[in-house]
């Protein structure tokens, strides 16, 4: 098994995306909204720093403003780096970002999960080191979650790999997705 140490000399960035327009909650907001103490993207940023060196926030003209206001909320601004990206959908946003960032084995994650764990994300990473696809993609429940591992420069060959979960992967898309995520707080 690898170990933690191990995993987190690895991985030497992350990605973060949160460039998109957040049609389906109504406002690009929703991954700096308050959940709990803090909000999506804040506890993003600091569960991935807690595994990789440096964390790159991709950003739009929709959600630029926001993010700012989160980085300088957070106590790792020195670590974080934004790269803005045209928000026109997540497939152009995350090829733009990949060719600008360099630093691979790159962890790739969603700005929308108030409840993502290190625990988590590491368990997915081990897993995710088994295999020798260059790319390797998170399901829960057979459903894509966003967070995904680039090991190298090549993307033709990818992988799923499925991990059961509980909150950690409630993703924030509607208006009742928030609602359900701060009425979970209590039981963090």
């Amino acid at each position: 098994m690898i170990s933690s140490l191990v995993i987190k000399m690895l991985i030497r960035a992350s990605l973060i995306m949160a460039g998109g327009k957040g049609s389906r909650f109504g406002s690009s907001v929703k991954p700096f909204l308050r959940v709990c103490e803090k909000s999506p993207i804040l506890n993003v940023i600091e569960e991935a720093l807690k595994l990789s060196n440096i964390a790159f926030i991709a950003v739009s003209d929709y959600t630029t403003s926001y993010a700012k206001e989160a980085i300088d909320k957070s106590k790792y601004s020195g670590h974080i780096l934004m790269i803005y990206t045209p928000g026109k959908g997540y497939a152009i946003d995350i090829s733009l970002a990949l060719g600008v960032i360099r630093e691979r084995p790159l962890l790739v994650l969603p700005a929308d999960y108030p409840f993502l764990t290190e625990k988590t994300i590491e368990k997915f990473l081990r897993l995710s080191l088994a295999y020798d696809e260059p790319v390797i993609s998170l399901a829960q429940n057979g459903n894509f979650t966003g967070i995904s591992l680039f090991k190298g420069h090549s993307y033709e060959r990818w992988k799923s790999i499925n991990i059961d979960g509980g909150k950690e992967f409630l993703n924030i898309n509607t208006p009742e997705d928030l609602s359900k995520a701060r009425s979970m707080c209590n039981d963090r």
